[in-house]
């Protein structure tokens, strides 16, 4: 094995994509991103270890967390088993109890994905939630996101970067990384508004130009 390999092997990718900065290896995860994946993937292996058991998780946090990404980065890597995601505030409370009970039957995972916490779910609706909603629900293991800090959005850009075929140093990305909104869908508005710009050389004017369009009105909730 030589010395890169030995790097390679040592350094974890944050995303899939395995992204490099100019050769670089990639930076490594956040720790908010390592303990919500590894919550996640020990909750996944339970579901595969489950007889009869309840096979839901919660995963909650603000808008533009990172919920949608971590669960896209999960699927994508094939390191979880299959999955369902239900948001919940998309579903009455009647609907949200027969899914938890089919995916239980069928022994399928089942990923409730809310922005409250579970104390905050229908209040507005008591009359309608089940009591066996209400214990079912606060027996369920609860991972949380938080909205990340430079050390989250710097991995995160860096995928981005190289899927959309985008070349910084890596003194541009740290710069970048810590100028964008504090929101895992800011490395993508910022590397969709380098495409707009049509491919012209990357340079601080135009870095500070996407930066400004990422922080503008988000796209997506997540």
């Amino acid at each position: 094995m030589t010395a890169d390999d030995k790097m390679g092997a040592a350094v974890q990718p944050a995303l899939p994509f395995k992204p490099r900065i100019d050769e670089q290896p990639p930076y490594r995860p956040s720790p908010q991103q390592l303990a919500a994946e590894s919550g996640l993937l020990r909750q996944f292996e339970a579901f595969g270890r489950a007889v009869g058991g309840l096979t839901s998780v919660i995963l909650t946090g603000p808008a533009e967390a990172g919920k949608t990404r971590l669960l896209e980065e999960l699927l994508l890597s094939g390191r979880a088993t299959e999955f369902e995601v239900l948001t919940v505030a998309e579903v009455a409370p009647l609907e949200l109890f027969a899914e938890i009970n089919r995916c239980a039957s069928a022994g399928m995972a089942l990923v409730l994905e809310a922005r409250q916490p579970v104390s905050r779910w229908y209040q507005d609706r008591e009359d309608e939630v089940p009591p066996d909603l209400t214990s079912r629900l606060g027996a369920l293991p609860v991972v949380t996101v938080e909205r990340p800090g430079v050390e989250g959005l710097l991995p995160a850009l860096v995928a981005d970067l190289d899927a959309h075929g985008h070349r910084l140093n890596e003194s541009e990305a740290a710069w970048v990384a810590g100028e964008l909104p504090r929101s895992m869908a800011a490395p993508r508005r910022f590397c969709r508004a380098l495409d707009r710009a049509g491919g012209k050389e990357p340079r601080r004017a135009l870095l500070q130009w996407a930066v400004e369009q990422a922080h503008l009105r988000p796209e997506s909730p997540d």
